[in-house]
């Protein structure tokens, strides 16, 4: 299985698909969001895109890294979400400057 955490796009999530192919039975992508003040204390929140019952087998190993977990829709779905977020934020920051 190939799991993508970093925020990237839904282009290179199919890369990584297929890439991996051959060798991972699936491909996520759960980037995470919220802040590093929340990554340190464990209550990350995960953005996942695959399909569900691919997310129930990994589900474990998230939970492990605690905070919430977020099924968007099928592999990109987490990027596109995790996009849209930080286009948000940084119109946020733009209007405030």
């Amino acid at each position: 299985m190939a799991l993508e955490c970093s925020t990237v796009t839904p282009q290179w999530m199919e890369e990584v698909a297929e890439t991996a192919g051959p060798w991972a039975t699936a491909s996520l992508d759960a980037p995470v969001v919220k802040t590093r003040p929340h990554a340190e204390k464990g209550i990350p929140t995960l953005v996942v895109g695959s399909d569900a019952g691919q997310l129930q087998v990994v589900r474990p190993v998230f939970q492990v890294l605690g905070g919430a977990i977020h099924h968007c829709g099928p592999r990109g779905a987490g990027a596109v979400m995790k996009l849209a977020m930080n286009a948000v934020f940084a119109t946020q920051v733009a209007a405030i400057a």
